[in-house]
């Protein structure tokens, strides 16, 4: 999630997910919510804010970068219609279990 710049298209990839699962069946998302690196190249001139992230220009075109708490992704799934099950922090990274609900 955190590789992609859009709201719109990271719901519609959450979408694609939840549609492929069947009830009760479970996704693992892990997202960086804590990097020193990127707090280094979002101060870096090149950088651009952008959305809940930066864009780094290079010769080879953009690049997007954004860290998502885990607050920040549990609502995100939540609003996708996932129901987080389990999460786990790890060194500036969140592992999060999620299921598709029984409807």
């Amino acid at each position: 999630m955190s590789a992609i710049p859009l709201s719109a298209e990271r719901e519609r990839v959450l979408a694609q997910i939840l549609n492929s699962l069947e009830p009760r069946g479970s996704c693992l998302f892990v997202v960086q919510y804590r990097n020193s690196d990127f707090n280094r190249m979002a101060n870096l001139p090149i950088a651009e804010p952008w959305h809940d992230g930066f864009l780094l220009k290079s010769l080879r075109g953009y690049s997007f970068y954004a860290l998502i708490s885990p607050a920040a992704l549990a609502k995100l799934l939540g609003q996708a219609g996932f129901e987080v099950v389990n999460q786990q922090l790890n060194q500036g990274s969140v592992y999060m279990w999620a299921i598709r609900p029984e409807t």
